[in-house]
């Protein structure tokens, strides 16, 4: 889909250590590490879109936190597409990144200088010695918090 070279298709570790501010950025995902980072990226100058599968961005959180932490966002300036997805893009290189977006209103593309994809990550529990804490992770990495002692 999107080669990642960490420069300009990035991962949240790539976003870290761009060599300088970007003017637009594109932020595929609106879970806690995309906007995290893209709200660091907006305080800075950066003009960002966010684009949600979902009607709403961190849909594991109460609709209400939801909905006022996206309005918070916006008042920052961040943008947000949801209930769009992202069909193709190409990175450009030193030309932007060019990414079509899939929506309820059909297909639309967009430019920017950087594109964050925030999709994916999973934990690295690897080393922590979980079972020796009593504790097991699924096949996502994730551990339950839900036992009883």
């Amino acid at each position: 889909m999107l080669d990642i070279d960490e420069r300009y298709v990035v991962t949240s570790t790539g976003a870290l250590e761009l060599p300088e501010i970007p003017k637009t950025m594109v932020v595929v995902g609106g879970g806690v590490i995309g906007l995290e980072m893209g709200s660091v990226y907006a305080r800075l100058g950066t003009k960002v879109t966010v684009v949600q599968h979902t009607d709403r961005i961190c849909p594991f959180l109460d609709i209400e936190i939801s909905k006022l932490f996206q309005k918070t966002l916006k008042k920052q300036g961040m943008v947000f597409k949801t209930n769009t997805r992202l069909a193709s893009g190409t990175n450009n290189r030193e030309k932007g990144v060019t990414v079509v977006l899939e929506g309820a209103k059909g297909q639309e593309e967009l430019t920017a200088d950087v594109v964050l994809l925030s999709i994916g990550r999973r934990p690295y529990t690897a080393g922590l010695n979980l079972e020796a804490a009593g504790l097991q992770a699924n096949e996502r990495g994730q551990v339950s918090i839900n036992k009883t002692w």
